[in-house]
């Protein structure tokens, strides 16, 4: 009997253990090339482009979108999931890209790509992919009408200033000298059995007077899933959680 109590007692603490963490996105610096800020912050720099990717957390997200004025903090979160209207899930990483060169860069939107540890690659939403998705959640329920404005109107937001661009979608493409350009890769329904991911840029340094490539850095960020602590209710407890 004793030790039959024993036996259940450590199953319970274990069950108990396994309910209070769950599995997050952590980033880890795979090359000298590269460095890892706020603790998770990916940045690498080659050939004069200097490029930053942070994993998104849903919590983030819903605040950098969040709707201005109201009683209720209601959020324009494009990637947010709320099942059944809304259900798929989408992983998002927030990328900087701050060239330093001399010369006009270009990042091969086309080659853009996450590889996991099963093997599959996968390609980011378009701007255009993720509007649609959203027009395709529209629907007209007896007095509750749901048309998700608020997340297709965050999807479009685009702010450009000199040398100086915002999307909400970032897309690659031409980016001149001392310019920096900011925005969100989306994933869509990757599989939740993903240990490992490697999210890969390629961006051409120099072309010649045809187009044709002459330089190009391929960057590689690397992430894992990993378990860790419920973060706690009390904001002043969560700096020991994200480990400040």
């Amino acid at each position: 009997m004793t030790r039959t109590r024993a036996v259940a007692g450590a199953v319970t603490v274990a069950l108990l253990v396994a309910c209070s963490r769950i599995v997050d996105i952590r980033p880890w610096v795979a090359h000298k090339n590269q460095r890892l800020e706020d603790g998770d912050t990916l940045v690498t720099l080659q050939h004069g482009i200097r490029a930053s990717v942070r994993y998104m957390r849903d919590a983030e997200l819903d605040d950098m979108f969040r709707l201005p004025g109201g009683v209720i903090r209601e959020t324009g979160n494009p990637f947010i999931c709320r099942p059944p209207h809304a259900p798929a899930r989408f992983t998002v990483f927030r990328v900087t890209v701050h060239n330093e060169s001399e010369y006009d860069t270009f990042v091969e939107p086309d080659k853009i790509l996450l590889r996991t540890n099963r093997s599959t690659e996968h390609h980011p939403l378009t701007r255009q992919q993720l509007i649609d998705y959203w027009i395709g959640r529209v629907t007209v329920e007896l007095g509750k009408p749901l048309t998700w404005t608020p997340q297709m109107d965050a999807v479009r937001r685009l702010e450009v200033k000199e040398k100086s661009l915002r999307a909400t979608i970032y897309e690659g493409g031409r980016l001149p000298s001392r310019g920096e350009h900011t925005g969100y890769l989306a994933f869509r329904d990757l599989p939740v059995t993903l240990k490992t991911m490697q999210l890969m840029v390629e961006v051409v340094t120099r072309s010649s007077r045809y187009g044709n490539p002459l330089d190009v850095a391929l960057m590689a960020f690397n992430f894992g899933r990993i378990k860790v602590p419920v973060p706690p209710k009390d904001v002043d407890d969560q700096s020991e959680w994200i480990g400040e």
